[in-house]
């Protein structure tokens, strides 16, 4: 498969932990990593298997199984099979209260007397889970052998001058390898789907730069309608509708079939419009009554193809029951309520 750029289909905050048996050490490193990640704290490396155990558990995401089953079959043709996903798996996610509990990187000591770190790499179930081994200098090679075993994912010393900048840098990036790793099986396939926006380089470039504009922590693939949920920090929901000329054209002669009203076929004549009719979200009998409310103002972008995109407030098209999302924010909060992790400190 040719190495194409793409965004995932979908990506939220997830959980670090970090583990030494020096309590003033680990609460300090936490004080003074990226206050925007999620923390848990462990100064014994069995209470933290247990928990990362029972955390996998219960918040498993559901988003990695939306491939059918077919798709390993190698007599499929996905582009003539180009829907074998489940889209609404992504869009589920956004409900799963403890999505941003699920653990995507574990920081642990080497030495610790309860259980060494290489014990605890070996010991850990998730091998999704990315890690990093911290050493002191006199156990480099200890983190040398480790990486070349693919036992750790990276080491860093502890009385490096810059370990707290390695120690960010390397949780955001095995962050997103996380991500990376889990949906690798769906970026191949999603080459071969009408989704192309998401491996656009245009497209890629204005939505990560819209992303750390609006402050968003979290979004979601939408294949019907076509397009991108995303959140807030503060669970704030929007729809990107994303569209093509293709796409816009259709909406025109659907119209027509249909009988809309001259006003509406004439704005959707000049693709200066988006359609998203409630309650169907596509023009049909019951949604022409709505439609006034339900054309949304395009702008472009010159990627390979115009792209034609459209930001939609959420609450103007889904339910409310699908806008209340339990926010990002709160599970910040949360963390800190509890002292980051009582029982493990």
């Amino acid at each position: 498969m040719e190495n194409v750029e793409s965004l995932n289909p979908c990506h939220y905050p997830t959980t670090v932990c970090l583990i030494d048996d020096h309590r003033p050490f680990i609460i300090s490193l936490c004080g003074n990593l990226d206050q925007m990640v999620p923390f848990r704290l462990y100064t014994s490396p069995r209470a933290a298997l247990d928990d990362i155990h029972e955390i996998k558990q219960a918040a498993a995401p559901g988003w990695p199984q939306c491939l059918d089953e077919d798709f390993n079959n190698v007599s499929v043709d996905l582009n003539k099979n180009p829907l074998l996903f489940n889209y609404a798996k992504f869009h589920d996610e956004v409900h799963n209260i403890n999505r941003f509990s699920q653990v995507s990187v574990v920081v642990v000591d080497y030495l610790m007397p309860e259980m060494d770190g290489l014990e605890f790499c070996r010991q850990l179930q998730d091998k999704n889970v990315k890690i990093i081994l911290l050493t002191g200098a006199a156990d480099e090679m200890v983190g040398v052998r480790a990486f070349n075993e693919g036992l750790i994912d990276r080491f860093i010393l502890k009385n490096s001058k810059s370990m707290l900048k390695e120690l960010n840098d390397s949780i955001r990036i095995l962050q997103q390898q996380y991500f990376l790793d889990l949906a690798k099986p769906m970026k191949e396939a999603m080459l071969c789907t009408e989704l192309d926006f998401f491996h656009d380089p245009v497209f890629i470039d204005f939505f990560k730069t819209y992303c750390q504009e609006q402050e968003i922590a979290e979004y979601y693939l939408s294949c019907f309608p076509r397009g991108i949920y995303v959140v807030n920090q503060l669970g704030k929901m929007t729809f990107l509708l994303v569209s093509d000329e293709l796409t816009l054209r259709g909406d025109l002669i659907r119209a027509k079939e249909y009988n809309a009203p001259a006003e509406m076929i004439a704005q959707l004549e000049t693709l200066e419009w988006n359609p998203y009719l409630k309650p169907t979200g596509y023009i049909s009998d019951q949604s022409l009554p709505n439609w006034k409310s339900g054309l949304f103002p395009n702008q472009q972008l010159a990627g390979k193809e115009t792209i034609y995109y459209s930001i939609i407030d959420a609450e103007s098209i889904l339910s409310d029951q699908e806008c209340q999302i339990f926010p990002f924010n709160d599970y910040l909060e949360k963390l800190i309520s509890i002292g980051i992790n009582k029982k493990t400190l």
